[in-house]
């Protein structure tokens, strides 16, 4: 594998929340469900980890900005990023069309000279 195939592979493999996070997780009809109370605190832990990653990836050289993704539904929740880069999006614009699930996108990037936009 490239190194452009190995980091899109690591990119673009979600972090289950609900696995590192302490909600209640039921099983009905052999399908997890998630209460709509514990989606919130896997989202407010997601947009946590968002934060405390930059904090740890912000450091590393040549580094552009990184776009994290957010979600949960009933059934799990995600964490995903990748470096953000022209004509590419891994998620679509209108989040409204995301009917099932409560998602949040932060685009995080490197602070830009004082006075000056970020790039």
């Amino acid at each position: 594998m490239t190194n452009y195939a190995e980091r899109r592979v690591r990119e673009r493999r979600p972090a289950a929340l609900e696995d590192h996070v302490p909600v209640d997780v039921r099983i009905v009809d052999g399908a997890p469900q998630i209460s709509q109370d514990d989606q919130r605190v896997l989202l407010l832990h997601g947009i946590t980890f968002a934060l405390e990653f930059w904090q740890l990836v912000a450091v590393l050289d040549g580094l552009g900005p990184v776009r994290c993704i957010v979600s949960a539904n009933e059934t799990n929740a995600t964490f995903r990023f990748h470096q953000v880069r022209d004509g590419e999006r891994w998620n679509r614009p209108d989040l409204d069309g995301y009917r099932l699930d409560k998602m949040v996108v932060i685009d995080l990037a490197p602070a830009g000279p004082p006075g000056e936009p970020s790039p």
